[in-house]
């Protein structure tokens, strides 16, 4: 599976020259998942994580600023999404750590990480831990708590797949239709500038299809005078799509979908319903920005992921 991957992105290198530093991170996420399944945390790393992670959050919270008005951050900086997704991340590594230790250190520090997303005002981040919490909520009510691989498998391939078709509804459909400063949320239009940049994406996607443009996406609009920021897709489904094309988007996104379900494959300590709970959320998070192309993103999941895959099987490590 991981090697097919491997093979379509290699295609996709030699055809558009580029994008070795997006191919790193998604194979980085295939590979932690893979590894974070054989070899659980156990319990003294996943404290150790935990109050590391939660150290170095606060140290980039610090250190995250706005920017000017120019959209232009300072060097080093991190903006106040960057900022809102690391206590997403946090946030649901909490959550989990709570309902399986009730541990009060736990659910402190992920009522602190809600507070705070109304300091940054990312509605994405936000989303992002109410999904986690309605949909934690709901299966426990259903007293649904573990899954069927396959149920895993086609529910993780469908919601990214989704991504695609959210999106070009989005651009295509919904703003031709509705337009500028009708819909506002938390004070902020839904149309914000995604709909030109997958309106652009969409069109060298169709122009790119097999093999895709690697790091160029939009490279064309950037160069006639758009702001650097519409060479960024805004969407992990379409900027799969448009980087690397049709048979490198479907292999990855099968393998990612496998990965997820392969721990639901256990015959001993299969896991409960919150790893599932938390790709799916960083799944629909994504449908707004790019969460496997950079480091910034794809270690924090990991780190995420480690804590609440190893809390949520049966044995524990």
């Amino acid at each position: 599976m991981l090697l097919a991957v491997m093979c379509a992105l290699a295609l996709s290198l030699l055809n558009t020259r580029s994008g070795i530093e997006k191919t790193f991170g998604l194979l980085s996420i295939l590979v932690g998942m893979f590894v974070l399944y054989k070899e659980p945390l156990c319990g003294k790393e996943r404290g150790t994580i935990f109050w590391i992670f939660v150290i170095a959050v606060a140290l980039i919270l610090v250190n995250g600023v706005r920017g000017d008005a120019n959209l232009e951050l300072e060097k080093g900086k991190f903006n106040p999404n960057g900022c809102a997704f690391l206590l997403t991340m946090l946030f649901c590594m909490c959550f989990t750590g709570y309902c399986a230790t009730r541990f009060k250190r736990y659910i402190l520090v992920a009522v602190l990480c809600f507070a705070l997303q109304f300091v940054y005002i990312s509605r994405t981040a936000l989303l992002g831990e109410l999904i986690f919490v309605f949909s934690s909520v709901a299966f426990r009510a259903w007293k649904k708590n573990s899954f069927s691989p396959a149920g895993v498998f086609w529910a993780i391939l469908l919601f990214s797949v989704l991504g695609v078709v959210l999106a070009w509804f989005y651009s295509e459909i919904l703003f031709p239709a509705v337009g500028y400063g009708k819909i506002v949320i938390f004070g902020k239009d839904i149309f914000t500038g995604r709909q030109t940049i997958w309106g652009f994406a969409f069109e060298s996607i169709n122009e790119h299809f097999l093999f895709g443009v690697g790091s160029h996406l939009n490279e064309a609009q950037f160069e006639a005078g758009y702001y650097e920021l519409i060479m960024n897709a805004h969407n992990q489904a379409v900027g799969m799509l448009g980087a690397f094309g049709i048979f490198a988007f479907i292999l990855f996104y099968i393998a990612f979908s496998f990965f997820a379900a392969q721990p639901y494959r256990r015959k001993e300590g299969r896991p409960n319903r919150f790893p599932v709970i938390f790709l799916l959320t960083v799944t629909i998070m994504s449908y707004f920005d790019l969460y496997f192309f950079s480091e910034y993103n794809w270690i924090p999941i990991l780190i995420a992921y480690g804590p609440i895959y190893s809390l949520s099987i049966k044995e524990k490590a």
